[in-house]
């Protein structure tokens, strides 16, 4: 389904016309929906279903690198699931930093640390501090695993768009609409109606994210198993 398919689909079940009910009336409502199947998605089948991997470059001296700034064309980055650097540029692999949730070492502490698996990174606001400070630059010397949040659809949204990457989501894209059928009756004030529909789509919303649980382990679009060995 695209964008304009959802719409199509829950004017047509909720025998509304496209005069009264556009596309571009409908888009707030879906994004609605959209996000709240999103958030239902990480709430109930895994926290880091949605994500994405971020590169830049390591900079001599620099220890903080703040997250991409969310816009309507980039997701915005909620948490880290893995971080990983070059120490230099001749390094053919990275190397796996673990997370530290808490401060409890002094500068002198951290700067005294020699032994490369001692290094860690924490994430506080909008951005991601390695310590010790990185004492080479490298080109795309970092590496992060983050959980995303997905951004709005528009009308023009293609399929690849909606869940993008995970092509196992799109015999769901129909839920979508389920639910701003829902949004049609309640601005028709047509309260009965808009209960037997909200009831439907949760019916809907269960049985996917009950097959999702079932299937989590498989790999889906964009998976690397490699990424996938360290959490938060």
């Amino acid at each position: 389904m695209i964008y304009t398919d959802i719409t199509e689909y829950a004017r047509e079940q909720a025998n509304v016309s496209s005069a009264d009910y556009t596309d571009a009336k409908l888009l707030k409502y879906v994004n609605r929906r959209y996000h709240e199947i999103e958030n239902s998605i990480k709430k109930f089948v895994a926290v880091d279903y949605f994500y994405d991997v971020y590169t830049t470059n390591l900079v001599a001296n620099q220890n903080e690198y703040s997250f991409e700034t969310s816009s309507a064309t980039q997701p915005w980055i909620t948490d880290v699931i893995r971080l990983e650097i070059k120490w230099a540029t001749t390094d053919a692999y990275y190397t796996l930093l673990k997370p530290r949730a808490y401060d409890d070492l002094t500068t002198d502490e951290i700067s005294s640390l020699q032994a490369k698996e001692d290094w860690y990174y924490q994430v506080k606001d909008s951005s991601v501090f390695i310590y010790p400070t990185p004492l080479n630059s490298v080109s795309n010397g970092l590496r992060m695993q983050s959980i995303i949040n997905l951004i709005d659809l528009t009308v023009t949204s293609i399929e690849t768009e909606i869940f993008p990457r995970h092509t196992e989501l799109r015999q769901y894209h129909y839920i979508i609409a389920m639910w701003v059928i829902a949004d049609i009756f309640w601005m028709k004030r047509l309260a009965q109606d808009k209960a037997n529909a909200e009831i439907e789509y949760n019916n809907q919303l269960q049985k996917m994210l009950s097959e999702l649980g079932n299937r989590v382990s498989q790999p889906i679009e964009g998976y690397n198993p490699s990424w996938y060995i360290y959490k938060l």
